[in-house]
């Protein structure tokens, strides 16, 4: 399963970048976040919804708004909802996880949105323990994007699945 690791601190929102600027929030988004990229990090967008797993609207959302002649939705092993355990917090945590990639048509700019609950690890593995989701949207330019989205295990175009 391939998931955005990303170790970053946000900023409160400012003016957004294209395409994240075009890309409307979902209803009820909370504590939204930006993190502007810096070249070697993609920029990156955060919020909360309160949605029961195993909720995929806000990719959905976010889908209805890239489907366009712009951008190829990608397909990959972290479409479907896994789990993974995260030892970087103390104590480590379950985590619930879904996430969709969309490439450019210059294929150097990539989107992910990915999906996350967040559970004690004694929790039940197959259900989180709460109802807040938490996203983040990520949007990056290099000149290898497709190249790391194979390494990911996720493909873009036609008959590369």
């Amino acid at each position: 399963m391939s998931a955005f690791l990303f170790l970053t601190s946000c900023s409160s929102p400012e003016r957004l970048p294209y395409p994240l600027s075009d890309l409307p929030l979902p209803p009820a988004a909370y504590g939204v976040k930006f993190q502007p990229g810096d070249g070697s990090q993609p920029s990156e967008l955060s919020f909360k919804v309160d949605l029961h797993y195993p909720s995929k609207s806000v990719l959905e959302h976010y889908g209805n708004h890239l489907e366009t002649p712009a951008w190829t939705k990608c397909q990959g092993p972290s479409d479907d909802w896994g789990d993974i355990i995260d030892g970087t917090k103390k104590p480590a945590q379950r985590v619930h996880t879904a996430a969709h990639y969309w490439l450019g048509e210059n294929e150097e700019t990539v989107v992910g949105v990915a999906l996350q609950y967040y559970s004690p690890m004694e929790h039940r593995y197959d259900w989180p323990a709460n109802n807040v989701q938490h996203v983040s949207v990520h949007f990056g330019v290099s000149s290898d994007a497709a190249s790391w989205l194979r390494l990911a295990r996720v493909y873009c175009g036609a008959g590369e699945v």
